[in-house]
């Protein structure tokens, strides 16, 4: 899988950016706080629909913004290419969508749609921290390559970790 294309509307500190991946590897310099890491946030992003960096999507806006828009142009090793977008909204209601050659679909589908490897500073922790990091990590690689393996930890996390009852007005 291969990121031909990268486009932020109002995410972080981009309010409008797109990039054009024409070579096979692409560096990002630029000074501190220029918004390099908001550029990998946004590609995770697009693999997990969610930030790669525990951010919440309140604190992805742009300052002063409604709305965040991630969009990607990938290709497959076959050359097949896919539109990706990941949209989150605060008004007039607070909603996030996902899409996959502009046509919506659950998080369920959408993740692992650029599949992706993060590793941080953080992650040095996976060799010598609790063995919950690493289970975390791994999990993460595994949802973006096994649907069943989502569904399957989905349910397993909705029983261990139940939501709280809803309260009837």
């Amino acid at each position: 899988m291969r990121l031909l294309e990268l486009s932020l509307t109002q995410f972080r500190r981009h309010r409008s950016l797109t990039l054009q991946m024409t070579a096979p590897c692409v560096l990002f310099l630029g000074s501190n706080g220029s918004g390099k890491t908001n550029l990998l946030e946004a590609m995770t992003m697009l693999s997990l629909g969610k930030s790669g960096l525990g951010i919440e999507d309140e604190m992805l806006r742009s300052w002063e913004t409604d709305f965040y828009r991630v969009q990607a142009i990938v290709a497959s090793d076959s050359g097949e290419e896919k539109r990706l977008e990941v949209v989150s909204q605060v008004a007039p209601r607070v909603q996030k969508a996902s899409f996959i050659n502009d046509v919506r679909v659950p998080l369920s589908q959408f993740v692992g749609s650029l599949p992706t490897v993060t590793f941080l500073p953080r992650d040095l922790d996976l060799f010598t921290g609790a063995p919950a990091e690493r289970r975390r990590f791994l999990d993460q690689l595994l949802c973006q390559v096994s649907p069943p393996y989502l569904q399957a930890l989905s349910q397993f996390q909705q029983r261990i970790y139940p939501s709280p009852p809803r309260s009837i007005r």
